[in-house]
């Protein structure tokens, strides 16, 4: 049996350009959240992830998102997909080890 779309992570590598702040919805009614525009290089489809303050497994993604601590820095964004929505739960800076040889 597959996993459920909702229950898969989606790692996505990208970088993000600007956030716009939003009110929630449904189950975050009332609470808002940010929408990440970001540049996608894996899925170049996906142009926005959704940042729901309890949906993240780190309380400090919150904090750097709030204070625009992510400019200039390269992640890999783990999303779980709701409605054809990405929302991040997690957030990893992406470093490219090169070996030597």
């Amino acid at each position: 049996m597959t996993k459920a779309r909702n229950e898969y992570i989606y790692q996505l590598i990208g970088r993000i350009n600007s956030k716009n702040r939003r009110v929630g919805k449904q189950e975050y009614q009332g609470t808002y959240y940010y929408q990440l525009n970001i540049t996608c290089e894996n899925k170049p489809k996906v142009e926005k992830i959704m940042a729901f303050p309890l949906a993240l497994e780190n309380e400090a993604i919150w904090e750097k998102i709030e204070n625009t601590d992510y400019l200039d820095k390269k992640y890999t964004f783990f999303c779980k997909n709701y409605r054809g929505s990405y929302r991040l739960i997690n957030w990893e800076e992406f470093t490219n080890h090169v070996q030597a040889t």
